[in-house]
């Protein structure tokens, strides 16, 4: 079968640009990797699914991957200095200020969460899965809920603000750790991050969450790694830690399911397996069985566009950015299907190919960039890049470089970004040895 050909020729892909990279993290291993575990997933449901791939579904994905990967093998990090240990600094920030950010996103959260109990009808409907589920539908899909302006910038600014001071954490985590110092657990860190949690789940999802942790995990292991004098993440004595982390963030991620009205009953390898390699098995259903174009402009890729096109009037047509769902052999398996799909749907085979070398440059020139630094700074472009590499990660499920990041919602995060950076930085924020 044709699936087992595919998995297979992604293996050869993942081990060559690992061989060429060396680190597992670069962009190019990132989406070989990803792409094996989907397949992978795929393959273990051949039978209940009765998967039988068309050649197209596999010229696609092949063709997807080599576009992103090509032309990034050209972009070569060249690294000449070296950080010596002595010269690793603890970032020290204004407890006052931080203090302030905190109170903000809090009474955000507090705002968010009256505004939910007074739509829902009480607080204990916060905890009904089925009302939950529904508000979920009727907020994502069918677009007839929409927040006010204070819950939608609280949502941004404290995701700007966690992932900034998740930056810090980690980063004074690792100092101390090399410097044989006892590590203390920041409470503005624990707190930021409990009520970003929060937030998220009276969203009524869980999306955010996986981000952050791609986020964290990736972080983690690039000032690790520097701080270590170590260029990129070889596998060797990091894959025990990669495959723990994978497997603990597998699990939450199934385990949360009924905290945001999920309600399947799949045991853990059923329920991953069908949301990460559903999309392989949707895509070659959408190919056998197309829906028709639109005459709008990149309706599936540049929704995040379309969406400000359209609140300006200049687009008349308000859709969602779900898809279909479908079913195959009588089991549902959702409405995502790679993020080659939008592309395929808007572009054809040559838009796969112009918008994945696009993405592949972009975020191969950022990690040059990132990695061939001397020295680690608190920076936008840093946390940016990082915070993109879901884009990567997730190319498998779906696109969320073209039609999500590329919007309004991203400016405004990057602009409270800008904010807490600039006040951290003008007032106290110091590196200390």
């Amino acid at each position: 079968m044709l699936i087992y050909v595919l998995f297979v020729l992604t293996i050869i892909i993942l081990c060559f640009t690992y061989s060429v990279k060396k680190d597992i993290f670069h962009p190019t291993c990132l989406i070989s990797l990803s792409f094996c575990f989907s397949i992978f997933c795929a393959i273990l449901n051949v039978e209940n699914w009765k998967i039988n791939l068309s050649s197209l579904t596999v010229e696609i994905i092949i063709i997807g991957l080599l576009s992103f990967i090509l032309p990034s093998l050209f972009i070569k990090v060249k690294k000449d200095k070296k950080m010596e240990l002595n010269e690793l600094k603890e970032i020290k920030i204004s407890k006052g200020f931080t203090f302030i950010f905190l109170m903000a996103q809090f009474l955000l959260l507090v705002l968010h969460i009256t505004w939910m109990e007074k739509y829902m009808g009480g607080f204990s409907n916060l905890f009904d899965l089925s009302l939950m589920k529904k508000f979920r539908f009727e907020k994502s899909f069918d677009q007839t809920i929409d927040y006010p302006f204070y819950i939608n910038q609280g949502i941004k600014f404290s995701k700007a603000l966690v992932y900034i001071l998740t930056y810090v954490f980690i980063n004074n985590a690792i100092f101390k750790c090399t410097k044989k110092k006892k590590i203390k657990i920041e409470f503005s860190v624990v707190l930021s991050i409990l009520m970003f949690v929060i937030q998220t789940f009276v969203t009524g999802g869980r999306s955010e969450l996986i981000l952050f942790l791609i986020y964290f995990v990736s972080l983690y292991f690039y000032l690790y790694n520097f701080y270590n004098e170590k260029n990129g993440t070889r596998i060797g004595k990091n894959l025990i830690k990669i495959v723990l982390v994978v497997i603990l963030v597998l699990y939450l991620f199934s385990i949360t399911r009924t905290l945001v009205g999920r309600t399947s009953n799949d045991g853990f390898i059923s329920y991953i397996s069908r949301y990460f390699g559903g999309s392989i098995q949707l895509l070659d259903q959408y190919l056998k069985y197309p829906v028709p174009k639109s005459s709008i402009f990149g309706k599936e890729t540049f929704y995040g566009i379309n969406k400000f096109l359209g609140q300006l009037g200049l687009i008349n047509e308000k859709y969602t950015i779900h898809l279909e769902f479908r079913s195959s052999n009588g089991i549902e398996l959702g409405n995502v299907y790679t993020a080659f799909r939008r592309m395929y749907q808007d572009f054809g085979i040559f838009g796969i190919i112009i918008l994945n070398v696009i993405h592949g440059t972009i975020m191969s020139c950022c990690y040059k960039k990132i990695y061939s630094s001397d020295k680690v700074r608190l920076s936008l472009g840093v946390i940016f890049y990082f915070m993109l590499l879901h884009t990567i990660i997730l190319m498998p499920f779906s696109d969320f470089f073209y039609s999500t990041v590329l919007s309004i919602n991203y400016l405004n995060i990057i602009f409270y970004m800008i904010i807490i950076m600039f006040v951290l930085k003008k007032y106290e924020l110091k590196l200390r040895r």
